[in-house]
């Protein structure tokens, strides 16, 4: 029994655990036993299109010549019997000698088991395997890693709609995780990670998973997140904003005005129009107003703290200062009538 690892780093060994590098050295002897054994070991595969996909550029004979070098090679390594041949187009790899993380990966999914499937995904698809002259490969290379990905990013996020409705959300967060490490290009886990959080209670980590996705987007790809994805981080972090931050808002007083004259909401502006007219015109009647009440207050209090001069019965004050004019007014000795004031004129 051979495992071969494809997923991630590529490693060939045998059952006793002993390394079988020899194909690892020959990037399309590699490339042709990786394709035979996908999806699965056991899986039936032309000869024609093994010649398309690894010698588009030779003629039939000379294929098919490469072809049977190659799969000599492969019998060398792993013996003979690794490789079975149904009638003279089809081949195969024997199942029951060779097994691979990729077909753990497949029959996980089959059997519905996601999280396993997810186990199994070690990697990219044959990650840095790019044999010359096999352009067909290549692109098939490039639609198995995505069909992979999908596949598995799917079940998962079953999975994860599974734990959300039986309320396991810490569980359901962590897979979501996995499969945004998988697909950190999906903008719909990077929304379904944010929402988990947020009804977890941790709003500032889904804001910083918002902003990571962000910075990653303009760094790689020069872009901007879906305006759906951006309204949900701006919804979050209003919602962040702390209750005393928010009330240190709303009484905030405009510059100028003694504190208690008014209470302002400076976190939204005022309406338009005559209402903002209106208000304005309040709010400067009421400046005014408190402003003329404490001076006549501090007038009285001047007044009343005043010291009174004594009177004295009898006596008289000039009431004018008027060069020449004297005008002086006194109290009879019972302190009961005023003398008629009389105009003395000084010469």
């Amino acid at each position: 029994m051979f495992e071969l690892r494809i997923l991630g780093e590529i490693r060939l060994s045998a059952s006793d655990g002993t390394d079988r590098d020899v194909l690892l050295r020959q990037p399309k002897r590699l490339a042709l036993l990786a394709y035979l054994a996908t999806p699965t070991p056991g899986t039936w595969h032309r000869r024609d299109t093994l010649l398309a996909l690894f010698w588009p550029d030779l003629d039939t004979s000379h294929a098919r010549t490469s072809l049977r070098n190659g799969i000599y090679v492969i019998r060398q390594a792993l013996g003979d019997e690794v490789v079975r041949n149904r009638g003279d187009e089809e081949i195969s790899l024997d199942p029951a000698l060779v097994r691979t993380d990729l077909s753990h990966v497949w029959e996980s999914l089959e059997h519905h088991d996601a999280e396993t499937a997810l186990d199994h995904y070690g990697g990219e698809l044959l990650r840095g395997l790019y044999p010359a002259g096999s352009e067909g490969f290549l692109r098939w290379l490039d639609l198995e890693r995505t069909r992979i990905k999908v596949a598995v990013s799917v079940a998962v996020m079953a999975s994860v709609d599974e734990h959300e409705r039986e309320g396991r959300l810490v569980e359901a967060l962590a897979l979501t995780r996995r499969v945004q490490d998988l697909q950190p290009d999906d903008e719909t886990v990077v929304r379904r990670m944010m929402t988990l959080q947020e009804a977890i209670g941790d709003r500032g980590g889904a804001l910083a998973t918002f902003e990571g996705y962000r910075g990653r987007l303009a760094q790689d790809f020069d872009a901007e997140p879906a305006a759906e994805t951006v309204a949900m981080a701006a919804r979050l972090r209003a919602a962040t904003v702390s209750p005393g931050e928010k009330t240190k808002r709303a009484i905030l007083p405009i510059a100028g005005t003694p504190v208690g004259a008014e209470a302002v909401d400076t976190a939204s502006p005022p309406p338009q129009g005559r209402v903002s007219d209106h208000s304005s015109r309040s709010r400067w009647a009421v400046v005014g107003a408190i402003l003329v009440l404490g001076m006549l207050a501090g007038a009285t209090r001047w007044i009343s703290t005043r010291p009174t001069p004594p009177l004295a019965i009898g006596a008289s004050s000039p009431l004018s200062a008027d060069d020449g004019l004297q005008v002086e007014a006194a109290l009879s000795p019972n302190g009961r009538l005023v003398r008629t004031p009389r105009e003395t004129r000084i010469t």
